[in-house]
């Protein structure tokens, strides 16, 4: 579609039309090679293969090339050279296009100075830019008795894998380059993923300020609400706009309502950029389905009034899926060894401290003779380090991450009392008997905590919990409320945005419910088996029946990790017996029983180091059993490597040699269907062609995984390529291997990769005339 015929759009100009056309021109004259194509066969005088965003943009009339490019010289001359020997006739050299490419250029810059903002737009700008700045660094809020360090002031980039779907900067920078906000803002609609804590809000927070602070004719203007906020049925601007009043309250008197700003482009040539945060946190899988329809039916088409970027936990694959193919996905990674030392040093910079690059160093010393090296590169655990060390230096952190919020949280409550809360609740409630004060504050843990468990379970908003907690008799309701309201705000584990209370984060929702199901036992007990799914009893069947069974009783969603991992914290902490539950998953569970296990171990969860290695063992030998189905064996060697167990790495070699080796579930046809037409084996190459995207998934997070080796990449990039060329065909695993051939600093593994890939670009080429 040309950008002529989408509504919203400015028109494009003649000059730009002229360029456009030419070059489609010259595209058909060479025979309209497809996209994938082109991208294996043009090469720029580097020997750089063109990026999928500059291709998609300059065949859809997205953009102009920019003066210079090495990319737009390699593809007309390409073009030409081709439509020449396909015998076209009339053809002129690359000047001709040089020079209407540089007219376009013109013309679209001055066309772009033309559109000026509206007043609403304006105004929305303004009242934004001031929430920008207050608001602090994720994991912080106002109880701190210091100066709170800004975003600007520590915000620390994170490196990604994956990339978005037509996204330029990635394919160039490679997988272990930093995601710098300004990648996020200028690419296309894309889901960010990482673990709890993993720095999610703070980079959107982060895209809203680079957004805001330097804007361009041509840059989306970026809206951040969460997720919950798109639940509610309706238009998506309605959605918005009904969130940007809450938060920022009237914009203007002077002009058209909110929904009218949202409902159409904030400048001819830029789209909205919705930063939608927490989707993992719509506890309801259908509201979740519902904010998911509301986003890919928005950003459909060549120009849409609003492109995305929503952050999430790791989910379902097949949630996270019906995005479709065309919306990239990221994964955050932790910090390293030296960004957790620019992190701290950062920190401790703005904070005021004399030698912040010493402090850092000790507070780097302390995690790792606590055990807590690996769980500080998560950026939340190094932010409630940071404050653990500034409040005491001397003291000793604790051993696990139940631990270490339980410190966290202790001192939240002490800086409570500390500021007073008591005689500013007590000055409102003069009128009343002294105990209610003291009684309202001495108890806002144990209510905090209530708000959590009601909050995770999804049974009613925090809103709405508040209101039912109960007000003393001799107190007004309408005069209780607002007490209460500020008291739980002043713990520092709730904050208000938009009129409506949130945690602090998700993860400290999740400590705090389980600190509430440990004032009791027995529900604590009754919990701890659920997550395990421990209380089921094996029936006396069939050896066949028991692994059918077996997998099903230990198959335990890593969404559900970090919850799982405070409960078995609390449970030793109070005595109960988990490490023979956590042995029996180990020694029934299959590879799926052991990673869980390793997977507690590697997020901080305490577990005795004798059920860990057995775990590792099992995984070990998942991973060299052929008969290990390909999924649960890819993930064994990655939770292997993540260890730093050879053994992961040496069956990683022996797949990358024959990765058709992976086993899958191979999709067999019904028997009432097998009489139906041959399409029927169309559908059957479709179901197992998903089934083997699986395994590339899985490869590719070893491949782009910056904690592991070249050498790792450069065998997950391999196998990820031929298993791609055999049976998916989408070229991911030839992308892959291209950017690790380019980004790997070791020069063996950069020689390996290039050698891997100039083969099988050769064999693509092949495959792909042969398909022609």
């Amino acid at each position: 579609m040309s950008t002529e015929s989408v509504p919203g759009l400015s028109v494009l100009s003649q000059d730009e039309t002229k360029f456009f056309e030419a070059l489609e021109h010259l595209w058909r004259a060479a025979g309209s090679l497809d996209e994938p194509v082109l991208r294996v066969r043009v090469r720029t005088g580097s020997g750089k293969p063109l990026k999928k965003v500059t291709l998609w943009q300059w065949l859809h009339r997205d953009a102009v090339p920019r003066e210079g490019s090495d990319s737009f010289r390699a593809l007309v001359d390409f073009l030409l050279a081709r439509a020449r020997q396909l015998g076209a006739t009339g053809l002129k050299d690359y000047r001709h296009y040089d020079t209407l490419r540089h007219r376009a250029t013109k013309a679209r810059a001055g066309r772009m100075r033309a559109a000026k903002p509206s007043e609403l737009l304006r105004a929305y700008l303004h009242a934004v830019d001031e929430l920008a700045v207050q608001h602090p660094t994720p994991g912080l809020a106002r109880w701190t008795r210091s100066t709170v360090p800004g975003l600007t002031e520590v915000y620390q980039f994170q490196r990604s894998t994956g990339s978005a779907a037509h996204d330029d900067e990635a394919d160039e920078v490679g997988h272990l380059a930093p995601l710098h906000p300004s990648t996020v803002l200028r690419g296309d609609s894309c889901l960010v993923l990482a673990g709890p804590g993993g720095g999610k809000s703070s980079l959107l927070r982060a895209v809203l300020l680079e957004g805001l602070h330097g804007p361009a004719p041509d840059v989306p203007v970026p809206v951040m609400l969460p997720a919950r906020a798109l639940a509610d049925a309706g238009p998506l601007a309605h959605a918005v706009a009904r969130h940007v009043e809450k938060e920022l309250g009237a914009l203007t008197d002077k002009t058209p309502g909110v929904r009218e700003l949202f409902a159409a482009r904030p400048r001819p040539d830029a789209p909205w950029l919705l930063l939608v945060d927490g989707l993992d946190e719509v506890v309801d899988p259908a509201l979740r389905r519902r904010v998911l329809d509301a986003l890919k039916s928005t950003a459909a088409g060549d120009a849409p009034v609003h492109r995305f970027v929503v952050t999430s936990r790791p989910l379902p694959e097949e949630e996270l899926d019906y995005l479709g193919e065309d919306v990239g996905r990221r994964e955050l990674q932790p910090f390293d060894s030296r960004d957790l030392q620019a992190f701290a040093t950062k920190w401790f910079t703005a904070q005021g401290m004399a030698s912040p690059q010493a402090h850092a160093g000790k507070l780097l010393g302390l995690a790792a003779r606590s055990g807590l090296a690996t769980l500080a590169r998560v950026p939340l655990m190094a932010t409630i380090l940071c404050h653990l060390y500034q409040a005491d230096a001397e003291a000793l952190l604790p051993d696990s991450r139940g631990g270490l919020y339980q410190r966290f949280t202790d001192l939240l409550q002490e800086r409570q009392f500390q500021a007073d809360l008591l005689e500013r609740v007590g000055t409102t409630l003069s009128r009343y008997p002294r105990h209610v004060a003291e009684d309202a504050v001495t108890q806002s843990p144990q209510l905090v905590e209530t708000l959590a468990l009601g909050h995770l379970s999804g049974k009613a908003d925090l809103e709405s919990s508040l209101r039912l907690t109960g007000c003393p008799s001799p107190v007004p309701l309408s005069v209780w409320q607002p007490v209460l309201r500020d008291i739980v705000r002043s713990t520092g584990l709730l904050i208000e945005r938009a009129g409506q209370l949130e945690f602090l984060h998700q993860t400290v929702a999740e400590y705090l419910a389980v600190r509430h199901l440990a004032h009791d036992l027995a529900s604590l007990d009754k919990a701890v088996h659920a997550a395990l799914k421990a209380g089921r009893r094996w029936p006396r069947l069939r050896a066949a029946r028991r692994m059918l069974d077996n997998w099903r009783a230990w198959h335990l969603p890593e969404e559900q990790d970090s919850h799982t991992g405070f409960l078995l914290d609390r449970a030793a902490e109070k005595g109960i017996d988990c490490e023979s539950h956590l042995r029996r998953m180990v020694a029934l569970g299959g590879a799926v029983g052991s990673a869980f296990v390793v997977r507690q171990h590697l997020l901080g969860t305490r577990i005795a180091s004798t059920t860990v290695e057995a775990a590792i063992e099992a995984l070990a030998k998942a991973a060299a059993r052929q008969r290990t189905m390909g999924t649960d064996r890819l993930l064994a060697i990655r939770l292997l490597i993540k260890c730093g167990d050879s053994r992961g790495q040496d069956a990683l070699e022996e797949i990358a040699v024959d990765p058709a080796s992976l086993r899958i579930d191979l999709y067999w046809e019904p028997r009432e269907q097998r009489g139906d037409p041959p399409s029927s084996s169309n559908h059957e190459w479709a179901v197992n062609k998903v089934r083997y995207r699986a395994l590339l998934k899985v490869l590719a997070r070893i491949a782009q995984d910056p904690d592991m080796s070249g050498t790792t990449h450069v065998h997950a990039a391999i196998a990820m390529e031929k298993l791609d060329r055999s049976f998916v065909r989408d070229q991911s695993g030839l992308d892959v291997l291209r950017t690790v051939s380019r980004s790997e600093p070791d020069p063996q593994d950069r020689k390996m990769a290039k050698w891997a890939l100039a083969n099988a670009t050769w064999k693509w080429e092949g495959l792909l005339d042969g398909n022609r």
